[in-house]
This record gives C-alpha cells, sequence and structure tokens, in this order.
C-alpha cells in the first residue's frame, strides 16, 4: 500500500515535469 502511493507520487511528479518541459519548449519556441 506505501508502495503503491509511491508509485502515485511518482507518476504525478513525472507528470509535472513532463509538463514544465514542454512549456518551457513552447514559450522558447514563440519567441
Amino acid at each position: 500500500m506505501v508502495r503503491d502511493s509511491a508509485i502515485k507520487k511518482a507518476a504525478i511528479f513525472d507528470q509535472r515535469l513532463f509538463y514544465f518541459e514542454r512549456l518551457k519548449t513552447t514559450s522558447f519556441s514563440s519567441f
């Protein structure tokens, strides 16, 4: 159960990181 929540937390962190990276690249390309 603890491992499950850890995996979920890691997945959310990965999504956030991916979204941030994509946001950074899109903002760079628009400039």
